[in-house]
């Protein structure tokens, strides 16, 4: 299934310099239009670590961080439907992770709540760092590791743990 990626889940992989943990579990993640400006907008207000981010970024369909926008008149109005509750970069990915049937990937306890009410599928930064443990990319103690910086660098984990997320490990 592809994935829409916003700023949120961006920005708590770059913090820890580890934003490659998206692309060994997913290969393919789609960036908005409206999420890339937030990372750019991030950069000019000193947000350095958003670098990474904004380098892999790319328009060009073989980018692993594949830039794209609103194919529809039906996408655009459900962006401007969910902007009324949600930040552009939110909006932005579930106006496309419902018309083209994506997981979305965020943070954003609004947009999850409304993903999950639309029925989409959604996970973030804690069931990707999962993920990564279940496929054998990180041992539970270097996942673990990094979600304690996450939470140092200002991330609001609803788990202290992965062992608390994780079930038989």
């Amino acid at each position: 299934m592809p994935r829409v990626v916003d700023n949120t889940v961006l920005s708590n992989f770059c913090r820890v310099g580890r934003l490659d943990l998206l692309n060994a579990i997913f290969d393919k993640v789609y960036v908005t239009y409206e999420v890339r400006e937030e990372v750019l907008r991030g950069l000019e207000e000193g947000y350095d670590f958003l670098e990474q981010a904004a380098n892999e970024i790319g328009a060009d369909p073989t980018a692993w961080l594949e830039l794209t926008g609103f194919k529809s008149r039906a996408e655009e109005d459900a962006f401007r439907k969910f902007t009324k509750t949600l930040g552009y970069g939110e909006a932005s990915c579930l106006a496309l992770a419902q018309s083209r049937g994506w997981l979305i990937l965020t943070d954003d306890l609004q947009a999850r709540r409304l993903a999950r009410r639309l029925g989409l599928a959604v996970t973030g930064t804690v069931g990707i760092l999962a993920l990564s443990v279940e496929q054998g990319i990180l041992d539970i103690a270097d996942g673990d590791r990094l979600l304690h910086q996450m939470i140092e660098q200002g991330y609001r984990s609803p788990y202290g743990s992965l062992t608390g997320f994780l079930r038989g490990f």
